[in-house]
């Protein structure tokens, strides 16, 4: 009764004013703290008379006399009160990460409260500091003697296999690899003293190997879990798809895990990159393999992928008879460039029409002709040349370029008058 009586005098006596000279709370503050260390009970009972709005005094008194768990609990109600506002010019947000710090470094006296749910509720609200309250929760749980809850497969291993941004990532990985390098020196030295004791463990030694093991897997696995970050953040980023495929190296499988994830994962209309080119890519992983049938299989899938683009088709499409000549298949090649060149049943489409699938416009594409028909002119007759250039013409997409082309090749087969018209 006698600290509720002079708390209330002293909130009523600093809202009168007029005492700027005179430093009153450095007067009153601490008899208030002798005489409440004393009285306070349990309960606290004496909270539910104090003014709502000087919370936050009440409560930096509170942690003045080490009364943790009751300050974390008042704290936690200010923060949940969207109407409350600070005396102190603090936002919702400061006053939150007051809270995170204050449980987080009392984790033994904070009784009330459920300081993981505290956190994660924090982790889901405050994105621009998910990296700093995962180290919180791991280090709430490091201070409760958990060490091995924090590292093995949980708190870390869900901080960095969810965050979606670099900075967190690497807040929470260096933390994870300083605890472990902590265990292994802390266990290292006790190797030394067992073996200058002449004493034999051959679990501890085992136990020291398994974390070395581990630490080194950790360290192996962290450009692997940079790269799953950049995929959480856009899962259509076709650069680091092939940054995964890159990781993987000469591992076979995973090089063919890794394609076919990213095939089922990207969209097409929102992939930035050459996602025509991921699809070449795989393609040829096969081809260098000597698999030309897996290959093909390949570009038969991507012949059916709606680009965004439709010289992004064109281009695949031409990259198919390619492969077919590495191999001297040139009959396949000829046919492949015949299938890409079939018009559609409405062969009257605007080449420029996105709302139209690729396919139904990829027969206008000057690229793919320009391609066809060079590949005639190599390996075809006189005739079948012909007709592919006179298909162009029909279609009315040829450029100067083409037409001088024709021209000089009518003239070279000595069709004098034909390359004139």
């Amino acid at each position: 009764e006698t600290a509720i009586r002079l708390y209330r005098r002293y909130l009523k006596f600093i809202n009168y004013g007029g005492f700027d000279d005179m430093n009153v709370t450095d007067i009153v503050l601490p008899i208030i703290h002798r005489i409440m260390a004393k009285t306070f009970k349990t309960d606290y009972r004496f909270v539910a008379i104090l003014e709502p709005d000087r919370v936050e005094e009440y409560i930096d008194l509170l942690l003045s006399l080490n009364r943790y768990d009751e300050a974390a609990k008042r704290l936690a109600q200010v923060v949940n009160n969207d109407r409350f506002q600070s005396m102190s010019g603090k936002s919702n947000y400061q006053l939150w990460m007051e809270l995170c710090d204050l449980v987080c470094e009392n984790p033994h006296e904070i009784k009330s409260l459920k300081v993981e749910s505290i956190i994660r509720s924090g982790i889901r609200r405050f994105t621009d500091q998910v990296g700093r309250l995962w180290n919180s929760l791991a280090n709430y749980w490091i201070k409760l003697g958990y060490f091995e809850k924090v590292c093995n497969l949980d708190v870390f291993e869900e901080g960095i296999n969810t965050v979606m941004t670099v900075r967190d990532f690497t807040q929470i990985f260096d933390t994870y690899a300083k605890a472990e390098e902590t265990v292994i020196e802390k266990k290292m030295e006790e190797t030394a003293e067992r073996a200058e004791n002449g004493i034999d463990d051959p679990q501890a030694d085992l136990e020291l190997d398994l974390r070395l093991m581990r630490f080194e897997q950790l360290m192996d696995r962290r450009p692997f879990l940079v790269n799953d970050v950049l995929l959480r953040q856009n899962p259509n980023n076709v650069h680091e798809w092939e940054k995964r495929v890159a990781l993987w190296k000469d591992n076979h499988t995973k090089v063919v895990e890794t394609y076919t994830k990213a095939m089922r994962t990207i969209d097409p209309k929102k992939a930035t990159g050459k996602f025509h080119g991921l699809w070449v890519n795989f393609a040829k992983f096969y081809e260098q393999g000597g698999d030309i049938e897996n290959a093909r299989t390949i570009f038969e899938k991507a012949i059916h992928v709606d680009f965004k683009n439709v010289n992004d088709l064109a281009t695949l499409w031409c990259e198919y008879a390619e492969m077919e000549l590495r191999f001297e298949n040139y009959d396949k090649a000829i046919d492949v460039m015949g299938r890409a060149t079939v018009p559609p049943r409405n062969p009257n489409v605007d080449f420029r029409d996105e709302s139209l699938p690729v396919q139904l416009r990829v027969f206008k594409s000057i690229k793919l002709w320009s391609f066809y028909v060079d590949l005639e002119e190599s390996i075809g007759t006189v005739e079948s040349t012909r007709a592919v250039y006179d298909r162009i013409l029909e279609l009315k997409i040829a450029n100067p370029q083409i037409i001088i082309n024709y021209a000089s090749f009518l003239e070279e087969n000595q069709y004098f008058e034909e390359s004139f018209k």
